[in-house]
């Protein structure tokens, strides 16, 4: 069996752990299916994670309904991120070669050379707190449905 496999069956992912609040970092949304979180090595500023809360290491071994659902919440969740950083578009993802818990990376887009990975920064979860704060509550006043 891979190491990830073994990884993910053994303990809960990191981003499991930010769920639970087990380890640092800011929770967005969440419902019985998925949750989001900001990237600590975003593209731009609202950089989001959507990750379903079944630990699955590739997105296409989902289940229809999660999937379906994952996309729903990637669709709603971009009206809001074009909203709060007037961005033209949204950005939308499937890398997750770093942490093997399937998960889309969606952020603000104003130009092409955003999707390139060498731009982005790690950045403390510290500094995420006036992005985290800014979406949530966004997502106040226009709930995920």
């Amino acid at each position: 069996m891979p190491y990830a496999m073994i990884l993910i069956m053994s303990q809960p992912s990191i981003f499991t752990q930010v769920r639970t609040a087990q380890a640092l970092g800011e929770l967005i949304y969440q419902d019985d299916v998925v949750f989001v979180i900001l990237s600590i090595a975003p593209h731009n500023p609202g950089h989001c994670l959507i990750i379903p809360v079944e630990e699955v290491a590739n997105i296409e071994d989902l289940s229809e309904s999660v999937y379906a659902h994952l996309m729903k919440v990637a669709r709603e969740l971009s009206q809001a991120l074009k909203a709060l950083y007037a961005s033209p578009k949204v950005g939308l993802m499937v890398v997750g070669l770093s942490v093997p818990h399937a998960h889309l990376h969606i952020f603000p887009l104003y130009q092409e050379t955003d999707v390139n990975t060498d731009k982005t920064r790690l950045v403390a979860v510290t500094e995420l707190a006036p992005e985290a704060d800014r979406i949530r509550k966004y997502l106040k006043e226009h709930p995920i449905t």
